[in-house]
């Protein structure tokens, strides 16, 4: 546990000292060759460090569930550990409840439905908080966030393995590598060729343009580095602080600035959406909101979401010019031009290739692979274009220490950090979140921008002395 700052402080604490020890004390490993934590390790398919890292995360599970003023709730991970834990349950009523937390502590499945699903949500939200007030921040990899959590799917499940094969997900390596194996055996040409490579062969011409194409992409990228990130281009002295709407055009872009303007107009009560029509309707500025009416223009009643995004795109003036002059973002003057340098190198090598695609589709030869590569390369400029709209390198610092000083309202945000976390997060903050309205306004296709919603999901908690729920498993009784 953190430090106890005063002697007053340390008395009224006193209790929980006592407690967090008759915690920290109880044995959860033994000499049986078979004992808890090496069971939960081979149940899971965990090592014994990923075990042991997680007995102790329940440790602290149990004493938030004991300590607190309202259920507690756990990462499947700690979960996982609670449901074995019930099974040893000569150590878990007898000695656990009764002589370490002094108090009953269950575990009851949830009722299931949109409001237990919102309840569970704050909760995990309220858990990792006070996790961290006590212990310090989550370890993500024990603790995830509330998208993950409440997912549609549950991360861990029970499995016949005399039924069904498991086979971990190939890394973004294993992706790759067959890739990059046939392009180190493509043919290199032949000893005798025209002179004109506009005649060559198609297994030849490629041998020469994909290693080209390669270069071509690696110098755009190496010049977009160098004009986004130049050295001249650093922040005002000292670290930037940033607003949400800051926050979102650094992180997300314009896009990003009109969804949070959504999210702030519901959770402020100034706005609602509809259901089924998939629209925003604003009623009126209240409280947070109100410094948003520069952005709205002449939006008013329901409006559709790429209605609020023009009217948002509309009014960004000031703010990308506050921005820039902290040496956060390039204006769209600099934006422009080094976009043109940086993709120079790559539309040289794709002109190269469209005359060779002419040619070929002249002699009718196939052209597959070059069409092929010629997509990449316009995907490659593409992602440059976008690439190059982002922060400057000092922008991007403020980014990352905004993030990591954020890291656990990024993963459960409670109500009040949700506008910073969905400036920093996106819509995947919303994913698991009390909006799921908001949400499939969000995600909705902006063609149309209206979509109906549902939500479903799991939660599980604990109460001290009373019941908890667990969505999908069942619980024990006390005396």
């Amino acid at each position: 546990m953190r430090e106890i700052g005063t002697a007053s402080a340390e008395s009224e604490r006193a209790p929980e000292e006592a407690l967090w020890a008759r915690i920290a004390a109880h044995p959860f490993e033994d000499a049986r060759a078979l004992d808890f934590t090496g069971r939960l390790a081979a149940d899971m398919g965990w090592s014994r460090a990923q075990a042991k890292g997680a007995v102790e995360e329940y440790r602290r599970f149990c004493f938030l569930a004991v300590t607190g003023t309202e259920p507690a709730t756990p990462s499947e991970e700690v979960d996982a550990v609670w449901h074995l834990h019930l099974t040893y349950s000569r150590d878990y009523w007898s000695v656990w409840c009764p002589q370490v937390l002094e108090r009953p502590l269950h575990h009851d499945p949830t009722g299931g439905g949109p409001a237990e699903d919102a309840r569970y949500h704050g909760q995990y939200a309220r858990t990792l908080a006070r996790y961290e007030t006590a212990f310090g921040p989550p370890d993500p990899a024990f603790w995830p966030g509330t998208a993950a959590r409440f997912g549609p799917r549950p991360r861990y499940r029970m499995v016949d393995t005399h039924r069904v094969w498991l086979l971990p997900r190939p890394s973004a390596l294993r992706r790759v590598a067959p890739a990059a194996c046939l392009l180190l055996c493509l043919p290199t040409g032949a000893l005798a060729l025209p002179s004109t490579p506009l005649d060559w062969r198609g297994p030849e011409f490629l041998g020469l343009y994909l290693p080209l194409a390669l270069l071509a992409v690696a110098a755009s990228f190496a010049l977009a580095v160098r004009l986004r990130f130049a050295p001249g281009r650093a922040a005002l002295a000292g670290a930037p602080t940033l607003d949400p709407l800051e926050a979102a055009l650094l992180a997300g872009g314009p896009g990003r600035v009109a969804d949070l303007v959504a999210l702030i107009l519901v959770t402020s009560g100034s706005a609602s959406v509809e259901r089924f029509r998939g629209r925003l309707v604003v009623e009126g500025l209240q409280g947070e909101a109100a410094r948003l009416r520069p952005f709205l223009g002449s939006v008013t009643g329901p409006t559709r979401r790429r209605d609020l995004m023009g009217a948002v795109g509309e009014a960004l003036g000031p703010l990308r010019r506050r921005l820039h002059a902290r040496g956060l973002l390039l204006d769209p003057e600099e934006t422009r031009g080094a976009r043109w340098v940086a993709l120079a190198p790559i539309a040289a090598v794709a002109l190269f290739g469209i005359a060779k695609l002419v040619v070929g589709i002249e002699r009718h030869r196939p052209v597959g692979f070059l069409l092929v590569t010629l997509l990449g390369l316009a995907a490659s400029a593409g992602l440059l274009w976008w690439w190059l709209s982002r922060p400057t390198r000092a922008g991007a610092q403020a980014l990352d220490a905004l993030s990591r000083n954020q890291a656990r309202a990024l993963r459960a945000p409670m109500p009040s950090e949700l506008p910073l976390a969905f400036a920093i997060g996106g819509i995947g903050i919303l994913s698991a979140s009390a909006y799921p309205e908001l949400f499939a306004y969000l995600k909705a296709p902006l063609r149309d921008s209206g979509s109906g919603c549902g939500t479903g999901g799991s939660g599980c908690g604990s109460g001290s002395g009373g019941g908890g729920g667990c969505g999908g498993c069942g619980g024990g009784g006390g005396d």
